[in-house]
């Protein structure tokens, strides 16, 4: 089993960010489903913050996305579309695309 974060970091509760695709490549070459799963762990943890807030972690595991026939872009496509649903019903509202340099004020 590889565990891969296809956005690669930690990023503010409410937004997502580009997803990288060698996870999905690792998947696609390997010959094995990607298995999805989102959680609200940033709304108690702080990227750059040292106190974590008490609260109740939530979590969804999505059904496994086959590989077989497509491509690493497709797989990355489908993770992405299910974890835009998953993060909206986790926090009630639709994730906004985070660009990277924003938080530091580069953007």
């Amino acid at each position: 089993m590889v565990v891969g974060f296809a956005g690669g970091t930690r990023l503010p509760p409410g937004t997502m960010g580009r997803f990288g695709v060698g996870g999905a490549r690792l998947a696609v070459d390997a010959g094995v489903p990607v298995v999805p799963v989102a959680h609200n762990a940033g709304s108690f943890w702080a990227k750059r913050g040292f106190l974590k807030r008490p609260g109740v972690i939530k979590m969804l595991i999505g059904a496994k996305i086959s590989t077989q026939d497509l491509s690493a872009t497709a797989v990355n496509q489908q993770a992405y579309d299910w974890m835009t649903s998953s993060m909206t019903q986790l926090e009630g509202k639709t994730p906004v695309q985070f660009n990277k340099g924003e938080q530091r004020g580069e953007s």
